[in-house]
C-alpha cells in the first residue's frame, strides 16, 4: 500500500475517532443535564494527616455560602462558586468541584497545612510556608513549632492572609526558613523545645535540657548561629561546669562571638 494512501487512511480514521468523541461527550452533557441533583459527595483529600476541616463543615460551608441544590438540574449548579466561596474558608487551601452522571455534586477539598503557630497578645494564628497566616481552629490544633512573645506579626494588619508590611514579610520568611532548617536537623530538632521573641526583638532559643537561653538575634544566617550554639556546648559549657560557672544568656547573634551572662 502506497505512503500517501496509508497517511489518508490515517486521517480519516482520526477523524472518526474524534468525532466519536465529540458525539460522545454531547450524549453524555444532555444525559446529565436531563438529571437533578440527588446528593453531595464530600472528600477531604488530606484528611489523613490535617483535621481543621470536616466533611461536615464543608457541607455547612456550601449551605451558608451557596444554597441548596438538592433537586435542581445537575448542568445549573455553579461549580466555579462551590469552589470560590470555600476556599474564602481561611483553612481551605484549594476546592474542586464536578458532577457525574450518578446524579450527584462531587466536593474534594484540600487544608492549608501550617509549619509554625505564632501565640502573641492578640491571640494565636498559623502560617504555611508561604507565609500565609490564618487563624487557630476550634476543633483541632496542629503540633507545629510555636513561637510566643513580642512576635511582630498581627492578623489585623494581614491581607488576604498576608502580611502588609516588607519588614514583616521579610522576617516570618526568615522564621519559616529556620523552622524549615531545624526539622530538617536530627539535633536541632530534638534540642529545641521553644522560641520566643523577646523585648528587643530576638529570637530566643529555649533548648529541652539545661537552664540556658540561647539569644539568637534575627532569623537570618542561622547556621552560623547554631555552629557558634555548638562550640558553646564543646567548649565554653565544659570549662563553666569545671568552675562551678552557671551562665543563664547565652548570645551568638554576633558574628565570631559567643558571649555569656
Amino acid at each position: 500500500m502506497k505512503t500517501g494512501l496509508k497517511y489518508l487512511i490515517f486521517i480519516t480514521m482520526s477523524l472518526l475517532f474524534a468525532g466519536l468523541l465529540v458525539i460522545s461527550g454531547e450524549m453524555a452533557r444532555k444525559e446529565r443535564a436531563k438529571k437533578t441533583c440527588s446528593g453531595l459527595v464530600v472528600e477531604i483529600a488530606d484528611s489523613s494527616k490535617l483535621h481543621f476541616v470536616t466533611a461536615k463543615d464543608v457541607r455547612s460551608y456550601i449551605k451558608e455560602d451557596y444554597g441548596t441544590f438538592s433537586g435542581k438540574r445537575l448542568d445549573s449548579v455553579g461549580l466555579r462558586k462551590i469552589e470560590e466561596s470555600l476556599v474564602r474558608h481561611s483553612a481551605i487551601l484549594s476546592a474542586q468541584a464536578w458532577t457525574v452522571t450518578d446524579g450527584k455534586v462531587h466536593v474534594s477539598v484540600t487544608q492549608r497545612e501550617p509549619v509554625a503557630r505564632f501565640m502573641t497578645a492578640e491571640g494565636g494564628f498559623y502560617s504555611d510556608e508561604k507565609g500565609y497566616l490564618f487563624p487557630l481552629q476550634n476543633h483541632y490544633t496542629s503540633r507545629v513549632p510555636i513561637i510566643d512573645g513580642n512576635v511582630p506579626l498581627s492578623l489585623s494588619r494581614c491581607k488576604n492572609g498576608i502580611p502588609v508590611s516588607e519588614k514583616e514579610r521579610k522576617w516570618l520568611e526568615g522564621v519559616i526558613e529556620l523552622i524549615s532548617y531545624i526539622g530538617n536537623d536530627k539535633v536541632w530538632k530534638d534540642a529545641i523545645v521553644q522560641i520566643s521573641v523577646d523585648s528587643d526583638g530576638d529570637l530566643v532559643m529555649v533548648p529541652r535540657k539545661g537552664r540556658e537561653l540561647f539569644i539568637f538575634g534575627t532569623p537570618q544566617d542561622y547556621e552560623e548561629k547554631f555552629a557558634r550554639i555548638k562550640d558553646y556546648y564543646s567548649a565554653v559549657a565544659p570549662s563553666a561546669a569545671a568552675d562551678s560557672i552557671k551562665y543563664r544568656y547565652v548570645t551568638v547573634k554576633y558574628r565570631g562571638q559567643i558571649i555569656c551572662r
